[in-house]
């Protein structure tokens, strides 16, 4: 699909598998872009499956995500689906929760810092043990899901960007991408990365 779509992709045009997204500032531009994709698609026989495609939405719900011109925000019930998992009790809920909060860790500034309890439980056969510290990361990524910026802002041209940087955790490193509009600072996306002991 990469081939077939090679000099749509990043302009006008997104692809996971078999899913296509064409994007587009105005709807004149979207008319080109879509028949750009269906020209390509067509060339190399591809048939596409009617009743699946939509045409000129102002929003649409892709890879887990609620899309519109402005930006992107989890779907609510993938975030409540996260919310409503209980304290772990088990061996394999904490890497459970933590598999899913982390399909997010976009939307939570410093996520590899607040969920590297998380990252590092383990317990050993016949015994769990959930101290402070896993549940108060458990607690507080759950919090993040829902009170950090629910929608990340699209990059506008020609407005500066800033990066601030977080490096105060012995165990990774943090980074906020910004923007400034007017007197607000839309975030576009929060990075994080634990560190092994190499790189600290």
């Amino acid at each position: 699909m990469n081939e077939v779509l090679g000099n749509l992709l990043g302009h006008h045009c997104l692809v996971y598998l078999d899913d296509i997204i064409i994007y587009s500032e105005t709807i004149r531009d979207h008319i080109k872009d879509v028949h750009a994709g269906l020209y390509a698609l067509n060339s190399h026989n591809f048939k596409l499956n009617t009743p699946k495609c939509a045409l000129c939405h102002e929003q649409i719900e892709y890879l887990g995500h609620e899309i519109n011109h402005q930006g992107y925000s989890p779907l609510k019930n993938n975030i409540q689906a996260v919310i409503d998992i209980p304290t772990p009790t088990t061996y394999d809920a904490p890497h459970r929760f933590y598999g899913m909060a982390n399909y997010y860790r976009s939307f939570v500034k410093n996520f590899a810092k607040v969920a590297y309890p998380l990252l590092r439980f383990q317990a050993k056969k016949g015994e769990f043990v959930w101290k402070s510290e896993h549940q108060l990361a458990f607690d507080t990524l759950k919090q993040q899901l829902v009170s950090e910026p629910c929608m990340l802002k699209f990059s506008l041209p020609n407005v500066s960007f800033i990066l601030a940087t977080d490096a105060s955790s012995k165990h990774g490193i943090g980074v906020t991408l910004k923007q400034k509009v007017g007197k607000n600072e839309h975030v576009i996306v929060y990075l994080s990365q634990n560190l092994n002991k190499i790189e600290r």
